[in-house]
């Protein structure tokens, strides 16, 4: 496989006889050093790991706008990663083969669909072995599509073959308007999904994906998943609203809920707690920013944990200083309480960012003042840095440097990535290239 995908890289570059292609070329390392201090059993937990990822997409192949996507990546790839998730990595790696489909979008009045295997985001954070086929038309002035779905579940995280125990599906319905200007947006995605094992029903949900922006700079997004089995609750909610008053001030307020499961992936990585549904609520106000202005945010949040009641508050002060040296380099500072499940933290923190067309180079240093009920207080130094160098539009790598110290552990990595860009298509976004693979 690893032979294929260079001999198929290798021709990509040398031949110009395509003209619909377009993909990326992911390579990295994860190295992270972590020590327990006070424990003189299981005391390491360090891990090494090179990860790969192949991205290609075909356009135009038959139809208009018909194409032919392959997706290939390590199946222990700490790409997009949470730092927690990185470090539960193993050392052992294979490609696996995440998605290779054809597909056909529509144009208005038209019919599309997808075969093979292939992500689904508009029912979740799921993939299928299967097809996706749907009907887009003009409703009252929107751009309406619904769709139905019907495949296997291939589970990714253990191997690449057929998965015949899952199967999964159900229909979507979109609805869009984009406005007559770029500021006014509606955009809805409504999906039931249902999976079943064997012959038993797994699992049962509704999910929904929301963003509404207006003129006046009003915008609302969200994201539900609503679980039916074995009773009717929420799994996962995120919202975010965010409005500006007085012509100057930005003012977001936030709320999500998330299960025991997420939790793990964004949960602290020094945190000893257990994983827990989990509510939090955020309210920020950000003064003007401009070019040579500096602006300040204050932000408040408050979380609860559902297992033990334990809650969160804190409150943070934040400046972004532009051009603090010379027009290219920023600085930032950080000042903060925080009342942390299960100790009293002052939180301060300095970050300096220099950037243009050829390279960016951020370094932050952050320290924590923590004090537990009987005992002495800990101080623990996070230290980051992070390096990126633009050889040209199509190329880029990143070195990050990331030290966790305190009274009781040290952690220490390093990620290194090298992205090419190839072929016909316009400058890459932050993610091109499918999703995270979905949750069985």
């Amino acid at each position: 496989m690893i032979n294929f995908l260079v001999a198929f890289i290798t021709f990509l570059f040398l031949s110009n006889s395509y003209a619909g292609y377009s993909g990326r070329f992911i390579s990295g390392a994860f190295i992270s050093k972590e020590v327990f201090r006070d424990s003189q059993v299981d005391r390491y937990n360090d891990v090494a790991i090179l990860s790969e990822r192949l991205y290609l997409n075909f356009d135009d192949l038959i139809w208009n706008k018909a194409g032919f996507t392959l997706d290939v990546r390590d199946k222990e790839n700490f790409f997009d990663k949470m730092d927690r998730e990185r470090q539960t990595l193993t050392e052992k790696n294979k490609l696996q083969l995440h998605q290779f489909s054809f597909h056909k979008p529509a144009e208005s009045n038209e019919v599309d669909f997808s075969v093979g295997r292939f992500p689904l985001p508009q029912a979740g954070a799921i993939y299928l072995d299967g097809l996706d086929f749907g009907l887009r038309k003009n409703l009252l002035g929107l751009s309406a599509k619904f769709s139905l779905f019907y495949g296997l579940n291939p589970q990714l995280a253990q191997d690449t073959g057929i998965n015949r125990d899952v199967t999964a599906y159900g229909g979507h319905f979109t609805l869009e308007n984009k406005g007559k200007s770029w500021e006014r947006y509606f955009f809805s995605i409504n999906a039931l999904v249902r999976q079943v094992y064997k012959t038993e029903v797994d699992r049962f949900y509704y999910y929904n994906n929301t963003n509404l922006q207006s003129d006046d700079g009003q915008n609302f997004s969200s994201i539900l998943y609503l679980d039916f089995l074995p009773h009717v609750y929420v799994q996962n909610f995120w919202s975010t609203y965010a409005t500006n008053f007085s012509n100057r001030y930005k003012l977001r307020a936030s709320f999500s809920t998330i299960d025991s499961l997420h939790y793990v992936r964004v949960q602290d990585i020094r945190e000893t707690l257990p994983s827990s549904r989990y509510h939090q609520s955020s309210l920020s106000i950000r003064s003007p920013s401009d070019y040579g202005q500096t602006s300040y945010e204050t932000k408040l949040s408050v979380g609860l944990r559902e297992v033990d009641k334990k809650n969160m508050a804190e409150l943070k002060f934040g400046a972004l200083i532009p051009r603090i040296i010379k027009d290219e380099i920023s600085g930032t500072a950080n000042l903060g309480v925080k009342k942390n499940f299960i100790s009293n933290d002052l939180l301060l923190g300095l970050g300096l960012l220099h950037s243009n067309n050829f390279r960016e180079l951020s370094i932050n240093q952050d320290v924590q003042f923590e004090q537990r009920a009987s005992q002495k207080p800990n101080i623990a130094y996070i230290s980051e840095g992070s390096y990126t160098k633009f050889f040209n539009r199509s190329l880029f790598g990143i070195i990050s440097i990331q030290n966790i110290r305190d009274n009781y552990v040290s952690i220490f990595s390093i990620m290194l990535k090298i992205s090419y860009r190839f072929g016909q298509g316009g400058q890459a976004p932050i993610r091109e290239g499918s999703p995270p693979m979905g949750q069985l």
